[in-house]
């Protein structure tokens, strides 16, 4: 699998590296993933203050190469998509996961912040047995599935990703299955035995 590359670069405070770990009051992200496989879903995530109002913002940012921006209406069951410029022009909600399709390989950059103070809880899983997309802070210690699993104790059924470049999905059924890592930019979907609140992802 092609790398990808994360870039942080800080902004009104300097950081300090403590264990390995970027550690800032105030930093700014970008992402430069690597769509190289056209017409197949890429699972994504932003950062969680940033500059997407709507779908179409995504599509500006991606560059004329994309063919659609979709959620994922869990409730509803319903997956509501945006052709860049059709369809459902949705509201871009931090904490939840997108889909991105290219007609072309392209490296966009995918750009926000991160903000000490900001504590977004992402899920509030009401219903059961049904994905959840999710989008993990870029800044997040979650580092595998399991990590997930843990968060949202005792009622994850499945936490998943999915590998576009092979168009495979990867399931950890917590605790037996691919226990992936969780990485930067790349959304993740969850599922619960029951009715679950919303969790805070723990983050530097």
């Amino acid at each position: 699998m092609k790398s990808r590359k994360i870039l942080l670069t800080l902004s009104l405070v300097s950081a300090l590296v403590v264990a390995g770990l970027v550690v800032a009051s105030n930093m700014a992200f970008k992402h430069v993933p690597d769509f190289s496989v056209i017409n197949s879903d890429y699972w994504v995530s932003v950062p969680y203050r940033n500059h997407y109002s709507l779908a179409q913002d995504v599509c500006d940012d991606v560059g004329p190469t994309t063919t659609l921006v979709s959620r994922f209406d869990t409730p509803t069951g319903v997956r509501q998509d945006w052709t860049c410029p059709f369809g459902n022009n949705f509201p871009v909600t931090s904490g939840e996961g997108l889909f991105l399709r290219v007609s072309a390989p392209t490296s966009p950059v995918i750009s926000g912040s991160h903000d000490p103070d900001l504590a977004i809880p992402i899920g509030g899983f009401t219903v059961e047995n049904r994905d959840w997309f999710l989008s993990i802070p870029y800044h997040s210690t979650l580092a595998i599935a399991n990590d997930i699993c843990k968060e949202i104790y005792p009622t994850p059924t499945l936490v998943s990703r999915f590998d576009t470049e092979h168009g495979i999905r990867q399931d950890w059924t917590c605790p037996f299955g691919n226990d992936f890592a969780i990485r930067a930019g790349e959304g993740v979907a969850v599922r619960v035995g029951t009715a679950t609140p919303a969790f805070v992802p723990p983050h530097y």
